[in-house]
């Protein structure tokens, strides 16, 4: 079963593992194909993805032919693959691509008029091609390298969008209970001046039902009409005043509940604030890394 792994998992595993093989090698050993034990050439890829480097392998083989390559268990095979750029001989081709985790491994055997080529064959024209077919398979190598970090440039890129895209959130955020801090601060503006428009409208009001007391009072013994009128009159003073009471108690309320608002925004600005700083830091360190691996990238070869 192959085994996806990506270039995060590899640098979870230890960054050393990109370190240690920037400079990608070919080795050469012999191998056992369908056809027996031949010179074979070897190149690892570190954090290379098992299927697309096995589908840029196949079209790289058919690159220079219409015949396709031919897949029997683990081995790739095609009679008659053309490589234009270093000879125009037909060349069969014996390749494996594995999984090895944290490397993906190509090994290829090549076969020329029926003789696999070595770089240590004592015919001049097989080694030249030789060596020129083992520059090709490290091309290859080298290609699929740069596009490991690629991805992993696209994958840090991502992160670092995302977590400016945090950071924006949480700044918006910030704005906006610094705008609720400010309504609220008016709100309790207006009920103070509220407060302070009733405690004058009562203290009028006061002075009429003192008034109105005193009128009650005069024509209670001498004037029972006049008595009755003026009474009711006193009882809509007094019901006016408590509607007032009222009012300056709800108001008194909803200063409170305002002020306890601000005080909720402030520990959610304190808080907020916190976390954009810590998202500051690790945007940094994002950064910083997106330039490490920019540098690795160049590093390759």
């Amino acid at each position: 079963m192959k085994k996806t792994i990506t270039l995060f998992a590899c640098l979870l595993m230890g960054m050393h593992v990109i370190h240690s093989q920037v400079t990608i090698e070919v080795k050469e050993e012999n191998k056992t194909i369908s056809r027996g034990g031949q010179p074979a050439f070897t190149v690892d890829i570190p954090g290379g993805k098992f299927e697309s480097v096995r589908k840029d392998w196949i079209k790289f083989l058919e690159s220079g032919t219409k015949l396709k390559v031919q897949a029997v268990s683990n081995e790739l095979f095609i009679h008659g693959a053309v490589f234009k750029k270093i000879t125009l001989d037909s060349v069969n081709v014996y390749s494996s691509v594995y999984d090895l985790d944290s490397n993906i491994r190509v090994t290829a055997c090549f076969e020329v008029d029926s003789v696999f080529l070595s770089t240590m064959a004592a015919d001049p024209r097989q080694k030249e091609l030789a060596v020129a077919l083992k520059s090709a398979v490290r091309d290859f190598a080298v290609g699929q390298y740069i596009e490991v970090y690629d991805q992993k440039l696209s994958d840090e890129n991502a992160q670092l969008k995302s977590l400016e895209s945090e950071r924006k959130d949480q700044v918006g955020a910030i704005e906006k209970q610094q705008k609720s801090i400010k309504v609220n601060e008016e709100n309790i503006r207006r009920s103070e001046e509220t407060i302070d428009i009733l405690d004058a409208d009562m203290e009028l009001k006061n002075t009429e039902i003192k008034n109105k007391k005193a009128v009650v009072a005069s024509l209670k013994s001498y004037d029972p009409e006049g008595y009755k009128v003026a009474d009711k009159e006193l009882g809509g003073l007094e019901r006016e005043k408590k509607k007032m009471e009222n009012q300056r108690e709800k108001e008194l309320k909803r200063i409170v509940e305002y002020k306890n608002d601000i005080k909720e925004a402030e520990r959610t600005i304190d808080q907020l604030e916190k976390e954009v700083e810590s998202l500051e830091q690790q945007i940094a360190d994002q950064k910083d890394r997106i330039d490490k691996v920019e540098q690795e990238k160049k590093r390759i070869r």
